[in-house]
């Protein structure tokens, strides 16, 4: 069986921002990774729709 990517993956940040660019509204926020490549992009792309931004964190090494 050949591997398939699911369609709410997205290949990078740019695509991400995109895809959040062309969604439905929303409930007014959502939850950005900060410590994924592309924060940023997929951020800009909330706030330029008037959504609040939740700063996600990644889980502390050890």
């Amino acid at each position: 069986m050949a591997p398939h990517r699911c369609r709410w993956i997205a290949s990078g940040p740019e695509e991400r921002a995109a895809l959040v660019r062309s969604g439905p509204s929303s409930p007014g926020h959502a939850s950005v990774n900060w410590h994924e490549d592309g924060a940023d992009l997929v951020a800009g792309a909330l706030r330029g729709m008037g959504l609040g931004i939740e700063a996600g964190a990644a889980p502390a090494l050890r």
